[in-house]
């Protein structure tokens, strides 16, 4: 994911996760039909997302590149390139990038409520 950096925005500690998370509104703040919103994300390496429930939409997230795991619900899955994890509404999601050195690139989808 080549985004620029200076057009992000900068989250700590995302829901008392660890690490920096760099956000990006691909749709730059418009919806697309069923789609409210695509969003690119970077996880530092090392990072992690804390616990959140999905409260408004179901969401698709989109593994790029890096690797490590994610939480829904009681569910665990291995984060990859290519991977593709549906998040329901209701839904508790944690992240955690499991390298010590490359950041975990994803996408993520939310649908229109």
């Amino acid at each position: 994911m080549k985004l620029n950096k200076e057009q992000c925005f900068r989250q700590q500690n995302l829901f008392g996760g660890q690490g920096e998370v760099l956000v990006w509104d691909l749709l730059k703040g418009e919806s697309a039909g069923q789609i409210k919103s695509v969003l690119g994300c970077t996880l530092e390496a090392g990072g992690s997302v804390g616990s959140h429930r999905q409260a408004d939409t179901d969401e698709v997230m989109i593994i790029h590149s890096g690797q490590g795991t994610a939480s829904v619900g009681e569910t665990e899955y291995t984060l990859q390139a290519g991977a593709v994890i549906h998040l329901p509404l209701g839904k508790y999601l944690k992240l955690e990038n499991s390298s010590e050195d490359e950041e975990l690139h994803y996408y993520i989808i939310k649908s229109a409520p």
